[in-house]
């Protein structure tokens, strides 16, 4: 299962890993203060509505997988 051993959505980690390493890197305190806006956004923006989709079209090997890895980590 590669990366989605670990993580239900390896993408939005990667991205939200980027942005963050960006703002670090760049000595960006507004950016680095944005992250939890950005991870609150990308859970409810996508992330809820891809978990409900995922649910209603796999069910219960959704409902398996999904106790076995967590959202991001």
């Amino acid at each position: 299962m590669g990366c989605y051993a670990f993580s239900h959505n390896p993408v939005y980690l990667g991205f939200v890993g980027i942005h963050l390493s960006a703002a670090i890197l760049l000595g960006s305190t507004a950016g680095v203060l944005a992250t939890p806006v950005l991870i609150a956004l990308i859970s409810a923006l996508h992330i809820e509505v891809e978990e409900a989709a995922m649910r209603s079209l796999f069910g219960r090997e959704w409902e398996t997988y999904s106790n076995k890895t967590g959202l991001w980590l």
